[in-house]
């Protein structure tokens, strides 16, 4: 695995690391455990997969630009109903993404991060992963 670490570094791509044949053999190993003993995994409970249109900029979408550092985001976050592109810059040292989530009639925050998403959550939209200094879209329409 250091030598998928030297390339990760090197390359600054975060997502270069799944191609390292070591690291494929290791998330297989990791999810069938999930699968089996924890009901992650698999791919059969996690839904169906995005539309990939979610993480492209639709030049007809309202653009939001948002810098994010490690662990914070700043931006113009719109209250009103429309279709809005948001364009993440990364100018933290760890990489990062946008969700955007859509809580159920009545659910809190709270209850949706203690159920990880299972109990509340009526939609949800992400970004790829943007590595420091790059730059990740998330676009929706918000309600």
């Amino acid at each position: 695995m250091e030598f998928a670490g030297t390339q990760l570094i090197e390359a600054e791509d975060p997502m270069l690391v799944f191609s390292d044949p070591e690291v494929g053999a290791a998330f297989e190993t990791i999810d069938a455990y999930e699968s089996e003993s924890c009901g992650l995994g698999g791919g059969e409970d996690e839904g169906p997969d995005q539309d990939a249109s979610v993480t492209e900029l639709d030049p007809n979408a309202t653009r939001i630009d948002v810098a994010a550092t490690d662990f914070a985001f700043d931006g113009d976050i719109p209250t009103e109903s429309d279709r809005y592109s948001f364009v993440m810059q990364n100018d933290g040292e760890a990489v990062h993404l946008i969700i955007l989530a859509k809580l159920a009639a009545g659910a809190t925050m709270d209850e949706v991060m203690a159920s990880e998403g299972e109990e509340g959550l009526e939609a949800s939209y992400e970004s790829d992963i943007a590595a420091p200094g790059a730059e990740a879209i998330v676009t929706a329409d918000l309600t």
